[in-house]
């Protein structure tokens, strides 16, 4: 089984990260606190699942040693673990707090109790320099990633990356082609990424004895195999993919 834990700062991106980990195919889980860990990971071996992201960060309330001792026993029952830190600077961090209105987690009285930090006023800078202090031996165990400069689409693709170089190839990374016919008169399909109009080809339609079949049959799909038209648009649509 192989496991990606997700931590680090807040605001540094483990949001986007544990979406895009998902779409690769991963069951994810957010916001674990850490001594359900081993727990869930066995459980889920049970069931025979492959793959496993967790989020793990100053949310859940859980200590710094605590997590260490959870990823300690977690790496005696699945080897394959792999842990990655993203961090930010911290204008970059204040900026985004800044667009999202939302409270840091060490400003939220409940989360500040579960880890001893005295739960006061503290101003947004102060917030995230302590838990950077919290979490600095939790950086050490894994890749660090620095999203200061970063757009969601160069992180997804980092996380890929990763993925690859820790377990190989993987299957559940291909690309998703979707092809749908449809009328014109009907509206594009609103969910199309590339629409191609091929009204210049021969329609099978107009042959009277394809005219009541579709294009799954096979009659029609060897019609239009024959035409230099519909093979010379083929080889450009798949260039152009």
């Amino acid at each position: 089984m192989q496991i990606i834990i997700i931590t680090g700062i807040s605001g540094s991106g483990k949001s986007v990260a544990l979406a895009a980990l998902e779409d690769l195919g991963f069951f994810c889980v957010d916001n674990l606190p850490a001594q359900l860990l081993p727990e869930l990971v066995g459980m889920e071996q049970t069931r025979g699942l492959k793959k496993m992201a967790v989020a793990m960060d100053s949310r859940s309330g859980s200590h710094t040693e605590e997590v260490l001792l959870q990823l300690g026993a977690l790496k005696r029952i699945a080897a394959q673990t792999r842990i990655v830190f993203l961090t930010a600077n911290t204008p970059t961090l204040i900026a985004r707090f800044s667009e999202t209105r939302r409270r840091h987690p060490l400003n939220m009285p409940d989360v500040a109790h579960a880890l001893n930090v005295v739960p006061t006023d503290r101003s947004l800078t102060e917030c995230i320099e302590l838990e950077r202090d919290l979490l600095a031996p939790l950086a050490e165990l894994g890749m660090v990633l620095d999203t200061s400069d970063v757009t969601a689409p160069v992180l997804r693709s980092w996380l890929k990356e990763f993925v690859h170089s820790t377990q190989g190839h993987l299957q559940d990374n291909n690309v998703l082609l979707t092809f749908v016919s449809f009328a014109f008169k009907q509206g594009v399909p609103l969910d199309a990424d590339l629409v191609f109009d091929v009204r210049c080809l021969p329609n099978p339609y107009y042959e009277p004895f394809m005219r009541k079949l579709t294009g799954l049959d096979s009659a029609v799909a060897e019609y239009l195999s024959l035409s230099d038209k519909v093979n010379t648009m083929l080889e450009d649509i798949a260039d152009f993919v």
